[in-house]
């Protein structure tokens, strides 16, 4: 009797065991981001065990999973698309096979996982820093109309941060890097001229969190991404892009990557799950449910219509397929939020970037 006992503790022990998983996959998403994954994965094949990791940490803590190898490898990882040419250039993650993903990608995110000519995962969303606002109508067409809209009344969105800057750098004509030819623009005549017109509009009433105001009617006009469209749920918001250059789009297309870990053990069950998740059923979940922009054309229609304003609003556009696109911002806010305090005039700041931005490209070219 007491082995007949201990047999079926033995037994009921094992039905509690959860089940091994086949296949895990990091990732950058917040909680209820990661929540949407869950349930469109559930009861599904093959079996996926899910790891956040910061998005502040993620190239490095990403980076050290994949050299290291073993039980933690991340056989599928969401990664920014900027961290790409890092990760291809030290094999940390794998080509895509051929015939993979044979749907059409959205235009603007159709680079975003290509590096080197070759292409890497596929992307699971894309955006860009678009004009929101809670009146429809065409937005402002030019950096002056856009000015003299935000200085109407009222606070204004002004924030100290490099990524913001860029839009209003390339719709001045200016330009950050050429890495073909190693020309370093942020220092010239358009970016200093960009970020005195930014620095002017600081001098006004501004609100701490944009998106707040917008959603409670204290502010006209936001700027800002997809990624803040779950704080305006419930709120109508209309979205326009931001205005346009001398060379084209101002503000430029990001986007996070699906990518398989060279440690995987199994690369090609990995690349099936990358095509699950994808997939119009699962990007319409993430789409409806946490207001991310699909990557996949045929995932479109199951967006709703203040995400599809959003990917009308990002035209391709994206930063340059090169390791230093992700350090260019640990000069450039800096700088940006050095001239808004009045600690710096825009060409002593500006110069800094391009003094540090030549010590990095110089370093990455090193062996």
């Amino acid at each position: 009797m007491r082995r007949l006992l201990a047999l079926l503790v033995l037994l009921a022990g094992c039905r509690r065991a959860p089940a091994r998983a086949d296949v895990l996959l990091w990732h950058t998403f917040d909680p209820d981001e990661a929540a949407v994954l869950e349930r469109a994965l559930a009861g599904g094949s093959p079996r996926v065990a899910l790891r956040a990791v910061p998005f502040s940490r993620g190239q490095n803590v990403l980076r050290a999973a994949l050299e290291r190898g073993g039980d933690e490898c991340p056989d599928v990882a969401r990664v920014d698309a900027a961290w790409i040419p890092a990760f291809a250039r030290r094999e940390l993650i794998v080509e895509a096979p051929a015939g993979f993903l044979p749907g059409a990608v959205e235009p603007a995110a159709a680079a975003l996982a290509e590096y080197g000519g070759k292409r890497y995962g596929a992307a699971q969303t894309f955006g860009c820093l678009a004009l929101l606002s809670r009146t429809a109508g065409a937005g402002p067409r030019t950096l002056d109309e856009l000015a003299a809209r935000m200085q109407a009344g009222g606070p204004r969105d002004v924030r100290a941060d490099g990524f913001w800057f860029l839009p209003w750098l390339f719709a001045q004509g200016g330009d950050a890097f050429e890495p073909a030819s190693g020309r370093i623009g942020v220092a010239g005549a358009p970016a200093q001229a960009a970020l005195t017109r930014l620095a002017e509009l600081a001098r006004g009433p501004r609100e701490d969190d944009p998106i707040a105001a917008l959603a409670a009617g204290r502010l006209a006009l936001a700027i800002d991404g997809p990624w803040v469209l779950g704080r305006l749920a419930g709120t109508e918001v209309h979205v326009a892009p931001f205005p346009a250059g001398p060379d084209g789009p101002a503000a430029p297309v990001v986007g996070q990557i699906w990518v398989v870990g060279r440690c995987s053990k199994d690369p090609a069950r990995a690349f099936r799950l990358i095509e699950t998740l994808v997939s119009p059923r699962v990007a319409g979940m993430m789409a409806r449910q946490a207001f991310a922009p699909p990557a996949l054309v045929e995932a479109r229609a199951a967006a709703p219509p203040v995400v599809q304003e959003f990917m009308a609003a990002c035209p391709p556009r994206g930063l340059p397929r090169h390791e230093m696109s992700a350090l260019l911002f640990d000069d450039l806010t800096p700088a940006v939020a050095a001239v808004l305090g009045g600690e710096a005039t825009p060409a002593e700041a500006l110069a800094d970037v391009e003094r540090a931005w030549r010590r990095r490209l110089a370093a990455l070219e090193r062996p």
